[in-house]
């Protein structure tokens, strides 16, 4: 889920997305996960592996919309959910949602998320960041 563009978006599509750029409307990519590096697949594919693109896509604009609330005033800038199918077919997340699959920015612009591990941060500063973002959660601020 793509709510600016940054990362892997502007390192792909240069000349498209600038870095920063809000999309008017979030942008949901599938992924097919084989390597280092996403694969971005297209929905037909999606659709030919047996799953309903479309149904995939309400629940990550679900997620992102309560996301985006809860954890307001910070900028939600993108996340990774991995869905998958229970036995009888349901769709379920999978994945933990956690600072570690997602960029989020502090009011001030700073990073709390996976980049902090990404532009060298040490082991306890990132614990610190972490541990601040969860009281700040948990107390609903």
């Amino acid at each position: 889920m793509k709510n600016v563009a940054t990362g892997s978006t502007t390192r792909k599509y240069p000349e498209l997305f600038p870095e920063g750029h809000v999309f008017q409307r979030p942008v949901v990519k599938f992924d097919f996960r084989n390597d280092l590096e996403d694969q971005p697949i297209a929905d037909d594919y999606v659709r030919e592996a047996g799953l309903d693109p479309k149904a995939l896509k309400r629940i990550a604009l679900r997620i992102n919309e309560l996301l985006k609330s809860w954890l307001a005033p910070r900028n939600l800038v993108d996340f990774c959910l991995v869905i998958g199918e229970s036995v009888s077919g349901e769709l379920l997340i999978t994945s933990e949602i956690s600072p570690d699959c997602m960029r989020l920015k502090d009011v001030d612009g700073s990073s709390l998320d996976k980049d902090l591990f990404r532009f060298g941060a040490s082991g306890s500063e990132i614990v610190r960041v972490w541990g601040e973002l969860a009281r700040d959660i948990a107390e609903g601020a």
